[in-house]
């Protein structure tokens, strides 16, 4: 008891913030001490061949990974949150600061040594930076499957890099994986049988003692067996090249190069080695943690890591991180505080002063097979093999890293698969599932479940978002939304339940308020439920409850289905026959035969007397002008045809009529042969020549509004997907915001009255469209396959809807003395339509818009959209008036 008090009192106070190990210190007592004693004895003695081996992996001299092993550890130990997480020299980040550094230096020289140092403190400034900003949080976005990827790629380096020495030839060290390669299997015949024989006789050692002694110091014995070998077989005089003696000192004082030239060389590498030592600490922090039941804190971590590096970096140590290794084997042996981590580099630096001069008697050939056992443990074969069964995005990841490890710059390597990563992250969370509910009777309180062979209320859609509403996921929620409408028209009212949402940004709410004014626009509304408190929060600070309205906002699904059930139309409620909502027992059902209202009548058909064709002097517009025209000469309209000059923005204070002489003059030539065209064929037409500066679908519905026109005549560009239905595309603004109706014309297509396919599906927008392709069948005297469209999964009830609009449309049709006939087909609406145009030969295609404009209009769920965007014939979209 008294020892949790202490530590209470030690933790309320200022100082453990600046000096946290004042937060572990009333833990040491005598038998601490001892157990971390013997756990940093034990982390000495497995370092020292580990140190040089790292180091000759970072191109530097052997002692430099014991140096490494000694300061940082202690900076680390007592400035981290970890108890157990031993730091110093890493596998990962020795190859990244080779690869780094030797581009501006000869490996092993002064100058490489001193670059490797300023890396180092770049590397820790970078780490001390994100710690003080809080930013623990930063290496959560580095994916697994990364580290996993690099690491294997990194070993597959090591490996590469140190067969040169198992074999003993001469390559040149920096060489780029596939030219280390060939220079092996050209220098193989050169092979030193000595050297290749005192590195196999190592590895094997190795391999026999880590199967039946692995508890022993391995690599240490391993090394011994080594340099008996070479003393064996003659030494340097059969040329086995020797690691040489170490120098007997402590870490001496350094100084890295602070200059801003080396700086600038080397600050892209040290933010990877900082990003990959921040992850391999943490990571191997959090580990160990699962397993003592300590929290870690990740930005004290990264604070930890940081000072040791900084710190290091003037005390002759390079880049350093945790060591999965040394921790694993600290924990085990019983450490208890961060003590253990100072007691091993105290071990280690009197076991050098001991043995440093042993190191003369090291063959380097030993050192390559110890390197190549580290190089094998270092990948990761059980989440290899778990990632590549698992996901095939995280496989993707995988591959990707260890590629870029093999075959480009390690730190662009590692940019590339934290890169991969978040955009594999934030393509999940742009795609939530949107999934349509149903009560379920079979359940005892008839729970919403997501299942297509439930029935659904005629009136009313329920769908369950998992995943906010933000602006990545904007695009295909709204996707979703628009083709639920469109496949369903009738079902004008829709509760959205809001139990997955963890957020709402603005570009979210500004859709939901769009999808509230569009369903009210068609008689219904929108409604959520469930929305959690930050989300509503946000919808209210914007101003967009307001906008959805406050009082269709609601707590849980029972309240929404029972508030939205007084909104519907109970007329309807007293046809159906699903019954879905307790609530529908209120309305009492239609009696069998009684008689159903009938459908409005269509109204006449509309005259085309004023035609508007915007060109741009291309050969997409050259087509839409013969179009107006042949329509124009056949139906006795008035055709005027505009040539928009954008206006600079400088150019906005000068006045409308400064246009540039020779574009004038280029423009007033196209338009004169236009007047010429239009004169042989008998056509009444104007042309002008208008220096704008507004957008220009701004002032193409400007001037068909002054003009009062019944048609637009605009050309395609030939943009498909995404690329074509940009905001800042004028063809897709204009068909949003125009009054009447628009026709989009393809490059090197006629309208020659062969057919046309008629889209409808009953709605008011459908009766636009019949009007509009009754009166254009007329003027080119052409057969109309009326078309309506469902989805096989659709009720039986939507397929009679479907078929009742076709006939309706193909008998008004008729009743204006036009060969009309009605055909349902089941499928996606766009993909179905286009189809029908091509197989019936159709050179037209006629479909109501729903006169969306904006964000609200240009989504990819737009069925106009989508039919534009893949139809090769031209397309007519019809407005309401």
């Amino acid at each position: 008891m008294q020892q949790s008090v202490t530590t209470a009192s030690y933790c309320n106070t200022f100082w453990v913030k600046i000096f946290p190990f004042l937060r572990w210190w009333p833990m040491v007592t005598r038998a601490t001490v001892k157990a971390d004693f013997m756990a940093g004895l034990t982390g000495a003695v497995v370092v020292l061949p580990q140190g040089v081996a790292f180091a000759m992996i970072a191109g530097l001299p052997p002692v430099y990974g014991l140096y490494t092993a000694m300061v940082p550890a202690i900076i680390a130990g007592l400035f981290g949150s970890s108890r157990h997480l031993i730091s110093g020299p890493t596998t990962a980040i020795s190859i990244v600061v080779f690869a780094a550094v030797s581009k501006f230096a000869e490996p092993g020289s002064a100058k490489f040594i001193q670059l490797a140092l300023t890396l180092t403190f770049l590397a820790g400034i970078y780490q001390l930076v994100l710690g003080l900003a809080r930013m623990g949080a930063l290496v959560n976005f580095i994916s697994h499957s990364v580290v996993v990827g690099f690491t294997a790629g990194a070993a597959v380096l090591i490996a590469t890099s140190q067969l040169k020495h198992y074999f003993g030839m001469h390559i040149p060290s920096g060489e780029s994986f596939i030219h280390t390669w060939r220079d092996l299997i050209a220098q193989l015949p050169e092979t030193n049988l000595y050297v290749a024989g005192i590195a196999t006789l190592t590895l094997v050692s190795l391999i026999v003692l880590m199967r039946f002694k692995p508890r022993w110091p391995v690599m240490l014995i391993g090394m011994v067996f080594g340099s008996l070998a070479a003393a064996f077989a003659g030494g340097e005089s059969e040329g086995i090249k020797l690691v040489g003696e170490l120098p007997s000192q402590l870490p001496p004082l350094s100084m890295p190069d602070l200059h801003l030239a080396a700086l600038k060389q080397l600050g892209s590498a040290a933010l990877a080695v900082a990003m990959l030592g921040l992850v391999e600490a943490v990571s191997i922090a959090r580990s160990v943690a699962s397993k003592s039941g300590q929290r870690i804190s990740g930005n004290q971590e990264f604070i930890g890591q940081g000072l040791a590096n900084a710190i290091g970096s003037f005390f002759s140590s390079y880049a350093s991180s945790g060591s999965f290794t040394r921790s694993g084997l600290n924990y085990t042996a019983g450490a208890v505080t961060p003590l253990s981590a100072v007691f091993a580099a105290i071990s280690l630096a009197l076991i050098v002063l001991l043995v440093a001069p042993l190191a003369a008697h090291l063959p380097i050939a030993a050192m390559a097979a110890v390197l190549l056992v580290v190089a094998y443990r270092l990948i990761d074969f059980h989440h290899i093999k778990t990632i590549i069964s698992t996901s095939k995005r995280e496989t993707a990841v995988l591959a990707t890293t260890f590629f870029a490890t093999l075959f480009v710059e390690l730190e662009f390597a590692i940019y590339v698969g934290v890169m991969l990563s978040l955009i594999i992250y934030l393509m999940r969370t742009a795609q939530p599932r949107v999934a349509v509910m149903a009560p379920d009777p079979n359940t005892p309180h008839r729970n919403f479940v997501s299942d297509i062979k439930l029935p659904e209320c005629p009136q009313l859609m329920v769908v369950r978002i998992d995943g906010s509403i933000y602006f990545g996921a904007v695009d295909h929620i709204g996707e979703r939304l628009h083709s639920f409408a469109e496949a369903n028209p009738a079902q004008k009212h829709l509760l959205i339940v809001g139990s997955g949402v963890n957020f709402i940004d603005l570009a979210g709410a500004e859709l939901l308020a769009a999808e509230a004014r569009r369903r009210r626009a068609q008689g219904g509304d929108l409604y959520l439920a469930k929305i959690k408190p930050e989300a509503c929060e946000t919808l209210r600070r914007g101003g967009f409850r307001d906008l959805i309205g406050a009082d269709n906002i609601f707590p849980g699904k029972a309240s929404a289905i029972a508030n939205i059930f007084q909104r519907l139309d109970h007329a309807i409620c007293a046809r159906c026959d699903k019954r879905i909502f307790g609530e529908c027992a209120q309305v009492r059902p239609l009696a069998p035969g009684a008689a159903t209202p009938e459908a409005p009548e269509f109204g006449t058909l509309p005259r085309v007397e004023r035609l508007l064709v915007a060109s741009d002097d291309s050969e997409y517009s050259t087509g839409a002008i013969h179009e107006a025209l042949r329509i124009a000469k056949k139906s006795g309209a008035r055709v005027r045809v505009i040539r928009l000059i954008p206006r600079a923005s400088d150019e906005l204070t000068i006045g409308a009529g400064q246009i540039p002489e020779p574009l004038l003059a280029r423009a007033r030539t196209h338009l004169d042969d236009v007047e010429r065209e239009a004169a042989a064929a008998g056509v009444v037409c104007d042309t002008e020549v208008i220096h704008t500066g507004l957008r220009l679908y701004q002032e193409i519905v400007n001037q068909a509004d002054q003009m009062k026109a019944d048609l637009i005549v605009m050309g395609r560009r030939g943009q498909r997907g995404l690329a074509r239905v940009r905001l800042g595309q004028a063809t897709a603004k204009v068909i949003g915001h125009a009054h009447c109706a628009v026709l989009v014309v393809p490059r090197n297509v006629e309208i020659t009255g062969q057919r046309l396919v008629l889209a409808t599906d009953g709605s008011a927008y459908a009766e636009a469209a019949t009007a509009m392709a009754g009166s254009l069948a007329k003027i080119f005297a052409a057969p109309v396959s009326a078309l309506s469209v469902t989805l096989p999964s659709q009720s039986d009830r939507r397929h009679e809807e479907a078929r009742v609009a076709a006939n309706r449309a193909a008998a008004f049709l008729r009743n204006h003395e036009l060969d009309a006939e009605a055909v349902v087909y089941h499928g996606r609406p766009d993909e179905v339509i286009v189809e029908t145009a091509t197989a019936k030969k159709a050179d037209l295609i006629v479909i109501g818009s729903h006169g969306r404009t904006g964000l609200d209009r240009v989504m990819l769920g737009s069925v106009s959209e989508r039919v534009i965007d893949a139809a090769s014939t031209a397309v007519l979209v019809a407005k309401l008036s």
